[in-house]
């Protein structure tokens, strides 16, 4: 006949497994998250301002020889 404890066993079991796929689940998440995070830490930030200010120092001193050669 019926016998309830047969349904908790199942129940149990069901409960197990769901639980360890969420556990994998996270743990994949977590690898990947890592993984990401240390590719983009190991990538070297450029400098924001310095293209600008190097080019402003070559056009002063193009300029400055532009200057020096017509011998003021």
């Amino acid at each position: 006949m019926f016998d309830p404890s047969q349904f908790e066993a199942e129940r149990e079991k069901m409960i197990t497994a769901w639980a360890e796929r969420i556990s994998v689940t996270f743990a994949t998440l977590a690898r990947r998250a890592a993984e990401i995070m240390n590719r983009t830490l190991m990538a070297p930030l450029m400098p924001q301002r310095y293209p600008v200010a190097q080019r402003a120092v070559s056009i002063r001193r193009h300029q400055r020889r532009l200057f020096d050669a017509r011998e003021h």
